[in-house]
């Protein structure tokens, strides 16, 4: 490797300039890549299939882009430094052999971290879920978490649940994510309506109660759909059971059956 760098570097004798040359070209290769690595992240987030705030966009390709480029400067100053050694005439193979071997220990012991690291670079390349998505997430375990998405690293997501509890997830242990604030939730409310008590009487009133909670601003907010009959489930001498469905947005679902239902119980429907 002496022999390689000295016939590289022949154009001069000073070790001093040499070694400056090499550390020259080190920073103007690192400037060129982050330049290239830049426009490449650019390509797929701009195609994205689902584009929401601009704000997100550039947070993702800034984590990509920061990402890649750490990791090429990490190589690209390990091989000057080396290169630099062998110019000064001090010896590089030992150091090669103890990088080697300390580079296998420490990947070994870091099988977790890479894991989620690896996972969470996918997770924002891919734009599965955003800051502010509402999602639905499963650990390799089985166990469940739900929430709003609170920030997302190629380590960690950070999640919000209904009941105000942060929760820290590695991307590495995320077997199964689902988004819900890419398409609206559809909510599906069983009544059981008095054995008197018509199904066309029920849908007149249904049709009054949506008209009220759609032009009422403190509930239209959690109705993106109008609440309509979907379907009777169920006729007998105890009742009528129907289906009703709409849908609302994922993080206000709860909330959206909880108006629903109340303006229901205040109505004329007759219920069992």
């Amino acid at each position: 490797m002496d022999n390689t760098i000295s016939t590289f570097l022949g154009f001069s004798s000073n070790r001093f300039l040499a070694s400056i040359f090499v550390i020259i070209v080190a920073v103007a290769l690192r400037y060129v890549i982050k330049i290239v690595l830049k426009n490449i992240f650019k390509l797929p987030l701009n195609a994205d299939l689902f584009p929401k705030r601009k704000k997100d966009h550039e947070r993702r390709i800034k984590t990509l882009s920061s990402v890649a480029l750490a990791v090429s400067s990490l190589v690209i100053w390990f091989f000057a430094i080396i290169i630099v050694m062998g110019i000064c005439n001090v010896p590089v193979a030992p150091l090669l052999t103890s990088a080697g071997l300390i580079g296998a220990a420490v990947a070994f012991s870091l099988q977790s971290l890479i894991k989620d690291f690896v996972s969470g670079l996918f997770i924002i390349a891919e734009n599965q879920y955003r800051v502010d998505d509402y999602v639905e997430m499963i650990n390799n375990a089985g166990s469940r978490k739900e929430g709003v998405v609170q920030a997302v690293t190629v380590r960690t997501t950070v999640i919000k649940d209904d009941s105000g509890a942060i929760h820290h997830i590695p991307n590495g242990s995320i077997a199964i994510s689902t988004n819900h604030s890419m398409s609206n939730d559809i909510i599906h409310e069983q009544l059981i309506l008095e054995p008197s008590y018509s199904i066309e009487k029920f849908e007149i009133a249904l049709h009054e109660i949506s008209e009220k909670l759609l032009t009422n601003e403190a509930t239209l907010r959690f109705f993106k759909t109008e609440p309509k009959l979907y379907d009777v489930l169920e006729v007998t001498g105890e009742g009528t059971k129907v289906d009703i469905t709409f849908e609302t947005n994922a993080s206000k679902r709860v909330k959206a059956s909880t108006v629903f239902l109340k303006a229901v119980k205040t109505s004329p429907i007759k219920l069992v």
